[in-house]
């Protein structure tokens, strides 16, 4: 069939379930900026956890640190979060920690180093930038740094995503 230009359209076909299943790991891949083999990782592991494992990888891949330096809002962005942690502008309980997926645990105190914090871009980040309100994190405006309170769960993690899919897409 054509439109109106002359040019051909191509019919939408429905989507396939494994089509649906792949778009939504690709997600989560794009959302956390992470390789397949690293979310294969992290799949395995949830998956031996006793909890659910969809529970299980999003907990695990929403306590990593260059995703907590974005959530906390020392970046405007997943990249610039993984930028400023291999660069080594972020502390974790006060040791300079330049790995982005590093895992963090509950209790452990995220801050920007004393010499950064003059930084313009990360200072308008983390004061001016409304970041996300989670249950799970809180913010010191004065120490510049933030704190994974609790592990999340997985209703209170902010991204739009059917785990069931990313679960069964892994498991075939």
């Amino acid at each position: 069939s054509s439109d109106l230009l002359g040019t051909t359209v191509k019919r939408s076909k429905k989507m396939s379930e494994y089509g649906k299943q792949l778009l939504e790991k690709q997600k989560i891949k794009a959302y956390y900026g992470i390789f397949e083999r690293q979310l294969l990782r992290y799949y395995k592991a949830a998956s031996k956890s006793k909890a659910r494992t969809a529970d299980a990888l999003f907990c695990t891949l929403e306590c990593r640190l260059d995703n907590l330096v974005y959530r906390i809002g020392f970046a405007n962005s997943i990249r610039l979060a993984r930028q400023q942690v291999t660069h080594r502008h972020i502390l974790v309980n006060g040791k300079n920690v330049n790995i982005p997926s590093y895992i963090c645990k509950a209790g452990d105190v995220i801050s920007l180093k004393e010499n950064s914090r003059s930084n313009e871009l990360f200072k308008s980040n983390f004061l001016e930038r409304e970041s996300f309100a989670l249950p799970y994190i809180s913010k010191n405006k004065e120490s510049f740094s933030g704190t994974l309170v609790r592990l999340p769960l997985r209703e209170e993690i902010p991204i739009q995503i059917e785990d069931q899919l990313v679960v069964e897409y892994f498991s075939r």
